[in-house]
């Protein structure tokens, strides 16, 4: 399959991918629509989305995908028309030239006084891709490559070096997971992983095959880590058969931006039981496959986000936004944690300043007892 291929099949997955970005780039838009209003002085008053992989915009049956999608939410705004820049690359020339005609057909194209700039080369590490990945302006950046070629810790901590920089990765972990064993391959995941983490993810592998593929996300995050950035991953399984063929990856340096992205995620989530989500799209068509988290222990999770809340902020007294963003790479939303601190209150576990009944607003300050555990080891 070329990319010509793959950007043209339309199926549950693409879809719910493009999605994902779909309502993501309105809510970023928004809110760095506002900061750069405020303070036009530190960024000229411009915002950028790049498209590392942008396809022709539209499925072989003739339905939008994400260019076209993007830029009608741009051409729906004034200030967008006038200040978004927009950056689409695909390493099939057809591709751009499809993407370039579906643009234009758009309603308000001549309304944009940036118009969008377009580019056909492969993601490496002397691409010329890489001017876009450090614009000093707040960016969006969408990178869906079909494998791991040209994807690095370098380019994800570039891009996001600026203030309201966040990318959106697709993490190939079907061919990711087959090539960290493959000394063929093995520069590029070095690339991917950092030369410390993939040693130790490799030795890991070796020693453990029944959590595989929780090993390789975790080490994955971990190297997000070592660049001060946050992440979280949306599974998806392939569509006609069992197993996991891809991630999207949210990375971002903004706790803001990630509890924006996870109730995107947790929207579009298969399955929901009493408000936890298990961050995955399975086809409907067939039984999913449990993985990472059971879903149908969601009582348990409960009490196991309770229990957590107690260790954690044992003896402190801290805000309950803090408590969240604390928590923001768990599968929690903010939603569950706040249900978590009414019930842990009603059982008189934690104690909070007088508030509306069945509420837990972000400024409000909770005090959590200390630990008895940790009492008899301090002692």
């Amino acid at each position: 399959m070329d990319c010509n291929d793959f950007y043209s099949v339309k199926d549950n997955n693409n879809t719910t991918k493009t999605l994902i970005v779909k309502n993501y780039f309105p809510a970023w838009a928004k809110i760095m629509k506002s900061v750069v209003q405020r303070y036009p002085f530190k960024n000229s008053g411009k915002l950028a989305y790049v498209d590392f992989f942008s396809g022709p915009g539209a499925f072989e049956d003739g339905e939008k995908s994400t260019p076209i999608l993007i830029m009608e939410h741009i051409l729906n705004d004034r200030h967008y028309c006038q200040n978004m820049l927009t950056f689409f690359n695909d390493c099939d020339e057809n591709n751009i030239l499809q993407l370039k005609e579906n643009l234009k057909k758009i309603d308000g194209y001549d309304l944009l006084e940036n118009k969008p700039q377009f580019f056909c080369d492969k993601l490496s590490t002397d691409s010329h891709l890489h001017q876009f990945a450090n614009l000093k302006i707040p960016t969006l950046y969408f990178i869906d490559p079909f494998g791991y070629k040209g994807l690095s810790q370098d380019l994800f901590s570039t891009c996001l070096g600026n203030f309201g920089c966040d990318a959106i990765l697709f993490f190939n972990y079907n061919r990711i997971q087959s090539g960290l064993l493959n000394p063929k391959v093995e520069i590029h995941m070095r690339k991917l992983f950092s030369n410390k983490i993939y040693e130790e993810l490799k030795k890991n592998l070796k020693k453990n095959t029944i959590n595989k593929e929780e090993i390789i996300i975790e080490a994955f995050s971990r190297s997000l880590k070592e660049n001060n950035l946050l992440s979280f991953p949306f599974r998806f399984e392939f569509e006609n058969r069992m197993g996991t063929s891809h991630y999207i990856i949210f990375i971002t340096h903004s706790h803001l931006a990630l509890n924006v992205m996870k109730e995107i995620m947790h929207s579009l989530s298969s399955t929901k039981t009493n408000g936890i989500a298990n961050f995955s799209y399975v086809s409907s068509s067939r039984p999913q496959q449990l993985n990472f988290i059971d879903i149908s222990k969601t009582e348990e999770l409960r009490n196991t986000l309770k229990q957590t809340l107690l260790k954690q902020f044992s003896g402190y007294t801290i805000k309950v936004k803090n408590i969240i963003d604390n928590l923001v790479e768990t599968i929690y939303t903010s939603k569950n944690i706040k249900v978590a601190l009414i019930e842990l209150e009603l059982e008189g576990l934690i104690t909070c300043p007088k508030h509306r009944a069945n509420t837990m607003a972000d400024h409000l300050y909770i005090t959590f007892p200390q630990n008895m555990d940790q009492n008899q080891t301090t002692g």
